[in-house]
Order: C-alpha cells, then sequence, then structure tokens
C-alpha cells in the first residue's frame, strides 16, 4: 500500500494573500490543476502599457473613416466644385429656355386671338367714344412702360476701364443688377395691369372681388370669359410667377419687354370684354 504524499508547502511570500501588493507590483498566486503553485507579478507600467496600446488601436480604428472622408473631399473638392457649377449654369440655362419657349408661345397666341377680335368686331360697341380721365391716366402708363423697353442691352466693355480692375468688376456687376431689376418691374407691372383688368371685369360681371386666380375662374364659369383668354392669363401669370419665384435668375430685357406688349394687349382685350348675356352693356349676372 502505498504511503500518501504530503502536499508541498507553500511558501510564507504565497500563504499572506492570493494577491499580495509590494511596493510596485501585484502579486498573484494560482494554483494549477496539477497541484503546482504558479506566482505571477503585475506591475503598474505593464498594465499602463497594455491599457494605452487598446486604446490607441481603438482610437485609430475609430478616426479611420473620418480621416479617409476628409482626404476624399479634400482631393476631390476641385472636380465637385465644377461640377456643381456646371448643374447651376445648366439649372439657369433650363430656366431661361424654358421661360422663353413660354413667353413665344403666350405672345403667338395672344397676337392671334387680337387678329380674331378684330375680324368679328370690338368687344365694346363705344369703343370709340371718347376715354374717360382714368383711362387716359391708365393708357399714358401703359405707353410709358412700353416707350422704356428698349432692345436687350450688353454690358459696355468700357465700362470703368480707366478704373481699378476691383472698380470695374463692381461696375460691371451693378450695372447687370440694375437691368435684372428693370426687367423683373416691367413683368410685374405687366402683370398688374391684366389683375386689374380682371377685376375690373370681376366687377361688371357681379362676381366677388378676390385674388386674379379665383375671378378668373369665376368668369369661365359664368362664360364671360372664353377658353382661349383663361389660359393666356394662366399662362401669363406662371410666367410671372416663373420670375418671382425664380431666386437670382433673371430674364433679358428684351424678354421683360416682350411680356410687357403681351400682358398690354390681353389687359385691352379684358377692359372691352362685356359680362355675359348682356350685349347692350347694360346687363349682369
Amino acid at each position: 500500500m502505498q504511503a500518501p504524499t504530503r502536499p508541498v508547502p507553500i511558501p510564507q511570500r504565497e500563504r499572506q494573500s492570493p494577491t499580495a501588493k509590494t511596493s510596485d507590483a501585484v502579486t498573484i498566486a494560482k494554483i494549477t490543476a496539477d497541484g503546482n503553485v504558479r506566482i505571477a507579478e503585475i506591475t503598474a507600467t505593464s498594465v499602463a502599457d497594455r491599457y494605452n496600446s487598446e486604446m490607441l488601436g481603438r482610437l485609430g480604428a475609430g478616426l479611420a473613416w473620418p480621416i479617409a472622408v476628409v482626404i476624399v473631399v479634400w482631393v476631390l473638392s476641385g472636380p465637385l466644385k465644377n461640377l456643381l457649377n456646371k448643374l447651376s449654369d445648366f439649372k439657369g440655362f433650363g430656366f431661361e429656355a424654358t421661360f422663353e419657349r413660354k413667353l413665344e408661345n403666350l405672345a403667338e397666341q395672344v397676337a392671334q386671338s387680337g387678329q380674331a377680335s378684330e375680324s368679328t368686331g370690338p368687344f365694346n360697341p363705344t369703343q370709340n367714344a371718347e376715354p374717360t380721365a382714368e383711362e387716359a391716366e391708365q393708357a399714358a402708363q401703359e405707353q410709358s412702360i412700353e416707350g422704356d423697353f428698349q432692345p436687350s442691352t450688353p454690358v459696355p466693355q468700357d465700362l470703368g476701364d480707366q478704373g481699378p480692375p476691383t472698380l470695374r468688376g463692381d461696375l460691371r456687376h451693378y450695372y447687370q443688377e440694375a437691368l435684372r431689376v428693370e426687367s423683373t418691374m416691367l413683368i410685374h407691372d405687366g402683370w398688374r395691369n391684366i389683375e386689374r383688368e380682371l377685376q375690373a371685369l370681376g366687377t361688371r360681371s357681379g362676381v366677388p372681388p378676390t385674388n386674379s386666380l379665383q375671378t378668373s375662374r369665376r368668369l369661365l364659369e359664368y362664360g364671360v370669359l372664353d377658353h382661349d383668354t383663361y389660359h393666356q392669363i394662366m399662362e401669363a401669370r406662371q410666367l410671372r410667377n416663373m420670375v418671382a419665384h425664380g431666386d437670382d435668375t433673371a430674364v433679358s430685357r428684351a424678354q421683360a419687354g416682350l411680356y410687357a406688349q403681351t400682358a398690354r394687349a390681353l389687359a385691352e382685350r379684358l377692359r372691352f370684354m362685356l359680362p355675359a348675356g348682356s350685349a347692350s352693356g347694360s346687363g349682369t349676372l
């Protein structure tokens, strides 16, 4: 019979505590499965080094994507800027092309309607009578608007040639801005003429005063406006809204002048329209 083996005595250093602290290290005693004792010391320096390495690894992984994005944006900043400029130019060109096409179609329709009305006779039997003071004043204002129109004027090439480059650039900018404001005012004035005649026609026809859109629809329902005139009014309204809500996109003076002339012709037709069922001009709805 084999005599039992005596357990190996644990050194005094190991029997004090599984984790015994010294001045600069932590001693860990671990008994393995085979009964042996393993002693390990962990110093503060080793723990700090391991912690720092793990933090640096996590920090590097976290900054990898932001740094990559910054580098890509920096490398592609030039091409992206050029692309955005091209898109802005294309947007402005698209606006100008659409506005010009719609305006030319509207001007042609209004001119054809005016010729048709002349061949069938005037709207108002008394249009040859002497104009009232209000009508004369309004006609003078419209003629003034039309007289202010001149064909599209390019920016003078010698504008500010005697000054420094910065002054020349500022002068050309202010000149172009003045042309843009003038063109916008011509379009707004033309639309106001149409609105004024619409309201007057609505009053003669018994339509309660409201905005131009509702007045036009009511006049169409009452049979005062024909479909062609109604659609021409809507087209003129849409063109005006394109300019009003077109941000910095401007139309040329030639286009603004054509709009003013077309609006004047359309307003003139509305002025001499009679309420439905009042051939003598005395009836109302």
